[in-house]
């Protein structure tokens, strides 16, 4: 059986909690999603890299870009 918690929910829960755990849980969930964050990233670094070593990216400054999208 799954238990599906709502954001109120959650809240709620935490709200009956002292400040010291708050807190904690805070700082644990502030965590989690700097890991993310971080997971995130990376996955967009390596497949840029990819494309790059692939010869499916081109170099250039960013006059050179703004003209290639005008000859679009």
């Amino acid at each position: 059986m799954s238990t599906t918690a709502t954001v109120n929910n959650v809240l709620e829960i935490i709200g009956q909690l002292n400040i010291e755990e708050q807190s904690m849980i805070a700082e644990i969930v502030a965590n989690r999603v700097r890991e993310e964050r971080r997971k995130e990233l990376k996955r967009s670094v390596d497949i840029s890299r990819k494309e790059y070593r692939n010869g499916k990216t081109e170099s250039g400054s960013v006059d050179d870009f703004l003209k290639a999208i005008d000859a679009e």
